[in-house]
């Protein structure tokens, strides 16, 4: 992705961000769904990246740790 288009999807993002953003995991056969307050974009090493901070208390942080991958759905 050029950089230039990251941007493009960026504005995109920020735009909806307020709208509501979930992270979705799914591990050991338990779906967990958690609200994202809060979060940071950017661009390291060529790739677009985005950063949210789960509670190491919370549930959702335990099924992280032991997923495979996760997404991110903006509505």
């Amino acid at each position: 992705m050029q950089i230039n288009e990251y941007f493009k999807y960026a504005d995109k993002m920020l735009t909806l961000l307020p709208k509501g953003v979930f992270l979705l995991v799914k591990a050991d056969n338990r779906i967990n769904t958690m609200t994202i307050g809060w979060g940071t974009l950017g661009y390291m090493w060529s790739k677009p990246v985005i950063m949210v901070a789960v509670r190491y208390l919370r549930h959702t942080y335990k099924l992280l740790e032991n997923a495979d991958n996760f997404p991110l759905a903006f509505l």
